[in-house]
């Protein structure tokens, strides 16, 4: 099936296979090899099952099934937040914290709550919209975003407001005033600052499949996805203005997740991960070469939240 695709498209990418040359470096638990991500690696372990990690500078906040565990950085004991320190629920969908570590959010069966200089968590707003159950949270400088398996939805620091209903999201980053959702049918779409429009980077646009599973941004526009279809998972990565895909016969593990590494992007798989290079080698199977353009405008018609009014006294 690799094979065929890639004939079928050779005209395509043919005309630019210099930019699709790209490497694979292996570092992990072995010994780092040349390309490998700088820096040591730290193991946390627990037997609390995982649903989200995020960090500050100092600190990771691991959300589980009993509760938000608390590390240092730099490794030690955690501490669990739960009950006591005001989670309306010990299920933790998902958390955030911004980016001086004095906020920390979390979605749980109760809502949204949110800590706030290592205060208690409370609710944010009066109440919050519908998006399914959660399974991503960003912290913005005024708020956060909130995204489920039925659509998306946004705090501003004093109320709540649905942005759409038509997207079911497995992930999503920040890249500076932007935001990145990575979702389970439309591909890729990247917010603007203002909330009211999306780009909608789907087949048409280049992307292999549009399921994506994680995305990561780097400097200058460029972006990695992610990306999984009935012929397996697979790699996109866009250069500000294309597409390009890539497969791999060589790491045939399970492909878990994208993560940034010094410079460049890296593919975790169970055991180890692999440090990603352009130009570098042939270690990933060019797919395909989107021309420009094909990304889809949104607009979006944000609607403030009212809570249904309170039930009638009894009698």
């Amino acid at each position: 099936m690799v094979m065929a695709d890639r004939f079928r498209r050779w005209v395509l990418w043919s005309a630019v296979v210099g930019q699709l040359s790209c490497g694979l470096f292996r570092s992990g638990n072995t010994a780092p090899t040349a390309g490998a991500g700088q820096g040591p690696v730290r193991v946390f372990t627990d037997s609390d099952l995982v649903t989200d990690i995020t960090a500050s500078g100092t600190q990771v906040f691991v959300g589980t099934y009993r509760g938000i565990l608390r590390y240092n950085a730099e490794g030690g004991a955690p501490t669990r937040l739960g009950r006591a320190e005001g989670l309306p629920a010990d299920e933790v969908y998902t958390v955030a914290v911004s980016d001086d570590g004095a906020t920390v959010w979390a979605a749980t069966p109760g809502g949204v709550v949110r800590s706030q200089n290592g205060g208690r968590f409370a609710p944010v707003g009066d109440g919050q919209p519908d998006v399914g159950r959660p399974t991503a949270l960003v912290a913005l400088d005024n708020g956060a975003l909130l995204g489920g398996q039925q659509g998306l939805a946004r705090f501003d620091g004093t109320r709540w407001y649905k942005l759409t209903d038509h997207y079911q999201v497995t992930a999503m980053t920040r890249d500076g005033q932007r935001v990145l959702v990575a979702t389970a049918q439309a591909g890729l779409l990247v917010l603007g600052a203002d909330f009211q429009a999306l780009d909608e980077h789907g087949l048409t646009a280049g992307l292999p499949d549009a399921l994506v599973r994680d995305v990561v941004a780097m400097p200058g526009g460029r972006l990695w996805a992610l990306c999984q279809g009935t012929g397996g998972m697979s790699l996109a990565h866009y250069d500000g203005s294309r597409w390009y895909a890539y497969t791999s016969e060589q790491v045939r593990s399970t492909w878990l997740a994208l993560v940034p590494s010094g410079s460049t992007v890296a593919l975790v798989v169970p055991g180890a991960w692999y440090d990603i290079e352009l130009d570098h080698g042939e270690d990933l199977t060019p797919l395909n070469a989107a021309p420009a353009g094909g990304v889809l405008h949104v607009p979006l018609s944000p609607v403030a939240f009212e809570p249904p009014p309170p039930p009638p006294a009894p009698p």
